[in-house]
């Protein structure tokens, strides 16, 4: 009732630690020295927010939330109707003795134009690297990591689970772990080929490729659907979760409908299948970015998620028994 009444309201046993650098120094020194801008290190930072109420004994699961803005724009001050359910309500532990809450890591990332792709996702990598790292002094799970993101930002969350340890993404921590536990898109862009405009775009405006020169072979080596093939050969498919909008013009949800089919059939004959699998959710009637404030439609979503993550969290520890 209080969701439906405020669209902003946050469940007030939430503690949040901002601001937190998780590049290292000469990380940070480098990419001052190279644009001469001392705001740059405020790219490398994320906040915590954790629930107040937790067993100290239970290390809790994580999810790293990747905002998104076309590539070009937002932050990480959002904080999504999904993160307040989960970090105030979840109970992912449910095979466990202790009832616990999970952590919310939202981050900050370079942004096109100034920072051409793929600096993002190189980002994104250095943030599971800190996250892995540090995270248990906060109450977190290092080996329970969930990615979400929104529009662009499902983009690079998918980049990001597909692309799991590949050294070209991880300059100077290529031996470092970023393996995650599955991947929540929120109208997320998982094919960067199929709509023209959207291959133009990207190439262009986001990658700052040669106008006239697109390399359609980078486009698809950045293409999510493109390299679900590749990601299961070497047995890194994590499971997806796929929100999509009916009336969404942006991300369309045939596009989540073809990425389903694509990863069912390509998973059709592992050994496994449930421990690795796509869902999808479309949303009648909805448009793009209606899952950022409180509705009866977020409401549902952050309880489709949190059911989501529970079932994956719960599957991967009956396999660690």
């Amino acid at each position: 009732l209080k969701q439906m009444v405020n669209p902003f309201w946050t469940p007030p046993d939430i503690i949040i630690y901002p601001n937190i650098t998780y590049a290292t120094l000469e990380e940070i020194v480098d990419v001052v020295t190279d644009t001469n801008d001392y705001h740059q290190p405020k790219k490398f930072t994320l906040d915590i927010y954790a629930s107040k109420n937790r067993k100290y004994e239970e290390k809790r699961p994580v999810m790293i939330h990747i905002h998104g803005g076309a590539w070009k724009w937002g932050n990480k001050d959002i904080f999504y109707p999904h993160a307040k359910y989960l970090v105030s309500e979840s109970n992912w532990a449910s095979i466990r003795r202790y009832s616990i809450h999970f952590i919310f890591v939202n981050i900050e990332y370079r942004t096109a134009p100034r920072h051409p792709y793929p600096a993002q996702l190189i980002n994104i990598k250095r943030a599971i690297r800190w996250v892995k790292q540090s995270i248990r002094k906060f109450g977190g799970d290092p080996d329970c990591i969930v990615l979400s993101g929104d529009s662009s930002g499902g983009h690079l969350a998918s980049m990001a689970g597909l692309t799991i340890n590949d050294p070209f993404y991880q300059p100077g921590f290529e031996s470092v772990d970023t393996s995650i536990m599955g991947v929540v898109s929120l109208y997320g862009v998982l094919d960067l080929q199929t709509a023209p405009y959207m291959t133009e775009y990207f190439a262009y405006a986001i990658a700052m490729q040669k106008s006239g020169k697109i390399d359609y072979d980078f486009i698809n080596r950045h293409s999510p659907i493109e390299l679900l093939q590749e990601c299961n050969d070497k047995g890194l498919l994590v499971p997806f979760l796929l929100v999509h909008a009916q009336n969404d013009i942006i991300d369309t949800p045939e596009t989540g409908k073809r990425f389903k089919l694509s990863y069912d059939k390509i998973n059709s004959d592992a050994p496994d299948m449930l421990s690795s699998e796509c869902k999808i959710i479309v949303l009648p009637e909805a448009h793009h970015y209606t899952y950022i404030l409180w509705s009866p439609r977020s409401l549902y979503v952050s309880k489709l998620i949190q059911i989501w993550c529970e079932d994956i969290y719960n599957r991967q520890h009956k396999k660690a028994q």
